[in-house]
């Protein structure tokens, strides 16, 4: 459900990956030795990861990349003034604990 409110930005495509390989081999695994319960297991834990790596890739199809504000500076002083505004404005917007 997190994936779905928001989005797999903290998910990387190759841990996911690996992930489903090591599901995948454990499947195998399982089939070999004719374990039904490692089957199964393995068979939802793959279908799980599969659904978050849908999620993943809808997620970043749909969201843009946010600019990056600051390549609109062309000297280091209108940079250090953006970073400034940027960071006063982040401290404003965030909440206080």
């Amino acid at each position: 459900m997190k994936i779905h409110r928001q989005g797999g930005r903290d998910l990387s495509n190759g841990m996911l990956l690996l992930y489903l390989l090591g599901v995948g081999l454990w499947f195998v695994y399982g089939i070999r030795i004719r374990a039904i319960e490692v089957i199964g297991a393995n068979l939802v834990a793959g279908c799980l990861v599969l659904a978050a790596f849908i999620m993943k890739g809808r997620s970043n199809a749909a969201s843009p990349a946010r600019p990056n504000p600051l390549r609109q500076c062309s000297t280091r002083y209108q940079c250090f003034r953006l970073r400034t505004k940027l960071r006063i404005d982040l401290m404003r917007s965030s909440p206080h604990i």
